[in-house]
């Protein structure tokens, strides 16, 4: 059988446009995330007490966010669902708005939503619908995270995270 030759020329060709596409598309793909922070909790279990803190970057530039709030928990968690409170003050400084959010981190069968990550450690990301819009009046503000499950301390949360989704 004969084969066909290709001239050396024309095979870095193809190679080079191949990486030039890559560039291309690399490129093109500009993140939008503009702040992303994880706090740990207590090895102990987290107390209802030990509110999370999240203070915005003073580099934080102006514009529309989306927030979405990661958790990493351990086997040893024992619910399928957590509470959380999720405070912020951003309308005004002095006042912190808060809202709850019931996030549910397992199926009915107790399969974790992370995917099927193998191990002891399970991550979990939530988009929390809401959206802020934030100036440069507001890099004082912060978000805090506190969870309101009868269980203190509430075990198997290793720790949680904020992450601040710039939108057009």
């Amino acid at each position: 059988m004969n084969k066909i030759r290709i001239p050396l020329i024309y095979r870095h060709n193809w190679l080079l446009l191949l990486y030039c596409s890559i560039a291309f598309t690399l490129a093109g793909c500009e993140n939008e995330t503009k702040y992303y922070r994880y706090c740990p909790t207590s090895k102990e279990g987290w107390l209802r007490q030990d509110t999370l803190r999240f203070p915005f970057p003073e580099d934080l530039p102006n514009g529309i966010y989306e927030i979405e709030i990661g958790l990493r928990n351990e086997n040893a968690y024992r619910y399928r669902d957590i509470w959380l409170s999720v405070s912020q003050n951003i309308q005004d400084s002095l006042q912190y708005k808060t809202d709850t959010f019931h996030i549910y981190l397992a199926d009915e069968t107790g399969k974790w939503h992370d995917g099927d990550n193998i191990g002891n450690l399970h991550q979990h990301v939530f988009n929390s619908g809401k959206i802020y819009n934030i100036t440069q009046s507001h890099r004082k503000c912060s978000f805090k995270i506190a969870h309101i499950m009868s269980d203190n301390p509430l075990k198997g949360i290793r720790d949680l995270g904020i992450r601040l989704i710039k939108k057009q």
